[in-house]
This record gives structure tokens, sequence and C-alpha cells, in this order.
């Protein structure tokens, strides 16, 4: 999650009992928590799909979508999962099972590059937590 309000909005999302939490990320999930662990935030994601024996990112969503239903007993599908990155390949990522996609440009990857992935949503940052919640639960 990008630097800029994202801990109010985790803080946002954690308090709501729709909502579940989860790290999709291509890195091994040791490498990744310990980057989360450097800011406190391995708290707010009990669980998630990592680079660990993938040979490449594709099958990772699907990953995160099972360890989301086997984490919480519920199935998940198409734009009620929602991926938020800072790169193209974050907004790629769900294409192919359909879901939300979250663009914020808080990374190396400036709007104009992530506009041209056409994200559902695209933020410069976080800090309006209204507004990101709003295109986070929003119906589609």
């Amino acid at each position: 999650v990008p630097e800029a309000g994202r801990i109010a909005l985790l803080e946002a999302l954690v308090s709501r009992d729709d909502v579940l939490l989860g790290l999709l990320t291509g890195n091994f999930e040791e490498g990744a928590r310990m980057k989360l662990e450097v800011h406190g935030l391995n708290r707010y994601f009990p669980f998630g799909a990592f680079g660990d024996g993938a040979k490449d990112r594709n099958p990772l969503p699907e990953r995160a979508v099972r360890a989301a239903r086997d984490h919480s007993g519920k199935s998940f599908k198409g734009k009620d999962i929602v991926i938020i990155g800072d790169t193209p390949f974050d907004v790629r990522c769900g294409r192919p099972l359909g879901v939300r996609t979250v663009a914020v440009a808080t990374g190396p990857y400036g709007l104009v590059r992530l506009r041209d992935e056409e994200p559902d949503f695209l933020f410069e940052d976080l800090t309006d937590t209204g507004l990101v919640m709003d295109a986070l639960l929003r119906p589609m």
C-alpha cells in the first residue's frame, strides 16, 4: 500500500465487517512480511498470496482469492475483489479475474502512465480516505 494516507485507509477498512484485507505480492512471503513489519503493517494482512514457488505472477490473483476463501469461508469474485497498487503490473494482474483495480501514483509510475493501464480508479495518493473508500466499496 502506498505511503500517503495508507494508515487512515487501512484503519477505515479493518473497522468494517464487510471488508477482508489480504496481501497480494510477487515477493516471497518472508521478505514481504519483513517489509510490512518495518512500517507496522503486518497486522492488517492476516493472509495473502506470495511469489513463493511461482514461476510468474499470473496465478497470484487466483491464489489470493483462494486464500481469502480459506481464511474467511466466503467466496469472492469479480468487482467485489479489489487490487490496489502503484504499478502497471498491479493493474494488469486483476484483469483475468475481472476485479476492481485501483491505481495510486505514489510509486515509480506517474498518473499518466497508470492511466494508460485503464484502472477502474486512479488516485494521486490515498490521503482522501472518504473518496478512496467510495471507490473501493461502491457497487459496480
